[in-house]
């Protein structure tokens, strides 16, 4: 549940193999930029943490799309999420590494 994420203008999804996972979000909005708190459900951080179950922190970096870097613990990444700011009509590609 992301309360201030308008679904109808922000998609996102997570993809990952055993090796490397990549979070895509993109806002379709054609005026307004969008700055929001992304939160993974947990079935979904433990998927891609399974092969290291001491994950403490995960880093997230941008491979297309002007964005910071973030790092954050897997717990809060399914709590308070992960900070997002996309620009109208933009979007940022993470690769999620632990």
């Amino acid at each position: 549940n992301n309360c201030n994420v308008d679904a109808s203008k922000v998609y996102a999804y997570l993809r990952h193999t055993d090796n490397e996972a990549m979070l895509v979000v993109v806002n379709f909005d054609h005026d307004n930029g969008k700055e929001f708190r992304l939160r993974v459900p947990d079935d979904a951080v433990s998927a891609f943490c399974k092969s290291n179950a001491q994950v403490v922190e995960l880093t997230f970096t941008a491979v297309f799309g002007n964005a910071p870097a973030a790092k954050i613990s897997p717990e809060q990444l399914t709590t308070c999420g992960v900070e997002i700011k996309l620009q109208a009509q933009s979007g940022v590609i993470y690769k999620v590494e632990s």
